[in-house]
């Protein structure tokens, strides 16, 4: 009797977290949500003394750090940055325009999951509470994966209510082409192996979430995106045109439907907004991303 009134006083991690939500996220139901909801650019300082004060000087990006240089800021992180508010930007017009209900979450790290102290002290209560068989996979988390697999980030998850989990990768590809004078060839190969490269972290990606939800009895549907913010669709296509089996992955990774071009399941760069001001979404590029966004998401079994 005593145990039984000890449980009752004390609230279940599912009660806590819910409740939580409702503090920070009134309208969870029918309304979206962008976490963090401000994109911070990645900033490096230096400690030095001004006036006899310690202060913190913001460092330029580095285009070749040198070797043991420590913690510095390259110049690929800041095109990286750039990419992530352009898409934001058109994403969050999108959602606005059609009133979509998701969380969009940008730069989660998989350990980030269920980590912090109130919440992780919970995940953990609930664990004991549940049978020796169930604790495991009761509240997974991606530290329960092998090591190749526990490690490492999603660019995009977007949580929607009607269409489930979309994991995106980004790949800031192509916007410094103009500095670097790549030829053709040039172009094509770096295309090729940023692809490819991708296909690996989406694949990895959708492993994770799986075990992610592998708690609920009816799992929500996850779909794999690939955006390509510095690089026309039609560069891809041709690329990917001289690699057929990196093609055929493509169609693969992203579920095309036979026959189907896969690349035209990819955001790129005559999606989005123009670079320069990239918070100025017009409606003709609302209207661009609106048919990837039916072509990816709402059209996709």
């Amino acid at each position: 009797m005593a145990n039984s009134k000890v449980e009752a006083e004390t609230p279940q991690p599912e009660a806590f977290w819910e409740h939580c939500i409702r503090e920070m996220y009134p309208g969870w139901m029918h309304e979206h949500y962008f976490v963090p909801a401000l994109h911070v650019n990645k900033t490096h300082y230096v400690s030095s003394s001004f006036a006899g004060q310690e202060v913190s000087i913001p460092q330029a990006p580095l285009d070749a750090p040198k070797v043991g240089s420590g913690c510095v800021l390259h110049v690929s992180d800041t095109r990286n940055d750039s990419a992530l508010q352009r898409i934001r930007h058109c994403l969050q017009k999108l959602a606005i325009k059609q009133r979509e209900t998701m969380f969009v979450i940008s730069q989660l790290d998989y350990g980030d999951y269920l980590r912090q102290p109130c919440y992780a002290a919970a995940a953990d209560s609930a664990s004991a509470s549940a049978s020796a068989t169930d604790a495991a996979v009761r509240l997974p988390r991606a530290a329960d994966l092998k090591t190749r697999d526990s490690r490492g980030d999603f660019d995009f998850l977007i949580l929607h209510r009607k269409y489930g989990i979309v994991v995106a990768e980004v790949k800031a590809v192509g916007d410094n082409w103009g500095d670097l004078q790549l030829s053709e060839e040039q172009q094509t190969a770096v295309v090729q192996k940023r692809v490819k490269d991708a296909i690996k972290q989406l694949d990895k990606a959708e492993r994770v979430l799986a075990h992610l939800v592998s708690d609920q009895n009816l799992a929500p549907r996850i779909l794999k995106a690939l955006f390509l913010p510095g690089v026309q669709a039609s560069i891809v296509r041709k690329s990917l045109g001289r690699d057929p089996k990196e093609l055929r992955n493509l169609g693969t990774c992203l579920a095309a439907d036979p026959g189907a071009d896969p690349v035209d399941l990819c955001l790129c760069s005559d999606h989005l907004s123009d670079p320069e001001i990239p918070w100025h979404v017009t409606d003709s590029v609302l209207s661009r991303v609106q048919q990837w966004w039916n072509a990816r998401i709402v059209s996709q079994p």
